[in-house]
């Protein structure tokens, strides 16, 4: 009768996967519109429309866990974590990121995130005009993907290379023929 009404989200159990959002390993339950974990106090809540880009980070081979990082699109906030995700699940997670329109980097080693978004934060409009998260995808060895170039739009960075269509290259197999 006040105005604010409640919205249920209902969790996809088969995405479900382990991570370290705090102290313990607890279940992370990936929803339409979150990320949550509630075994631990507090409990943990990534909503979703909050984040700019997730980071994949310490994905090597050989290793058998990594890191998710979230960074928010509020760049004066320092990203949330979760730890200790199994590799073995990285697919998925990136394909569910995906599908809510979250841009995703991957990464051998975790950034220094204090460093890099005092210096975004020095001029956001000058890193979102140099290319915004997809140049630093390249600086990190991670290609362009559709559903990163998608994820991007959804954040509002701006893609100064669809500008001027030099993204686009054929590809040899086009060339070739049968």
């Amino acid at each position: 009768k006040n105005g604010s009404q409640l919205e249920f989200d209902i969790p996809y159990t088969e995405l479900s996967f382990y991570g370290v959002p705090a102290k313990q390993k607890v279940l992370l339950l990936p929803t339409p519109k979150a990320l949550i974990g509630l075994e631990d106090q507090p409990p943990f809540i990534v909503n979703l429309s909050d984040v700019e880009v997730a980071s994949c980070e310490r994905v090597a081979f050989g290793l058998k866990e990594f890191d998710l990082v979230f960074v928010w699109k509020d760049l004066s906030k320092q990203p949330g974590q979760v730890s200790t995700v199994p590799v073995a699940e990285l697919g998925k997670i990136k394909n569910w990121l995906d599908s809510c329109d979250i841009l995703t980097m991957e990464a051998p080693a975790n950034f220094l995130w204090k460093k890099i978004l005092q210096s975004i934060n020095e001029d956001v409009e000058g890193f979102y005009r140099e290319g915004g998260w997809r140049s630093f995808q390249s600086e990190t060895g991670e290609g362009g993907e559709e559903g990163e170039v998608a994820g991007e739009a959804a954040s509002g960075g701006e893609d100064p290379e669809d500008a001027d269509g030099s993204e686009y290259e054929p590809d040899d197999e086009e060339d070739e023929s049968d």
